[in-house]
């Protein structure tokens, strides 16, 4: 018999603003007990690709048994790595298609940790 799993939803959004202000959030909402938690912060120096992901990632790492979650985006970017790219590029060493390095690899590498662990979707 599998093993039930926790249902989660994760809903992300990453900002930047120029020169240099930038920030992510989340909502992990626990769709067993309808129990929400929220993580933020805010970064100088970073990307607006960068927010993105690191909001997802910090979610999903804040859940600590192997669960089912959905992740909610605006980011296609984000989505895509998830739902698409980040398998192959973990296989092929994260060089993309063209031969050329992954840029912000070092969050590709925590949310692939966590696309083994979960099962995200």
């Amino acid at each position: 018999m599998p093993i039930k799993r926790k249902q989660y939803s994760i809903y992300t959004d990453g900002s930047f603003r120029p020169p240099e202000y930038s920030a992510w959030a989340a909502i992990i909402v626990d769709n067993d007990n309808k129990e929400e938690k929220i993580l933020q912060n805010y970064v100088f120096g970073s990307t607006i690709s960068r927010m993105e992901l690191t909001g997802i990632a910090e979610a999903l790492e804040s859940i600590k048994k192997a669960a089912s979650i959905t992740v909610y985006s605006d980011s296609q970017y984000a989505i895509n790595s998830l739902s698409k790219w980040l398998r192959m590029w973990h296989k092929y060493n994260y060089i993309n298609i063209n031969g050329v390095p992954i840029k912000n690899r070092d969050l590709m590498e925590r949310l692939y940790k966590m696309i083994s662990f979960h099962r995200v979707k």
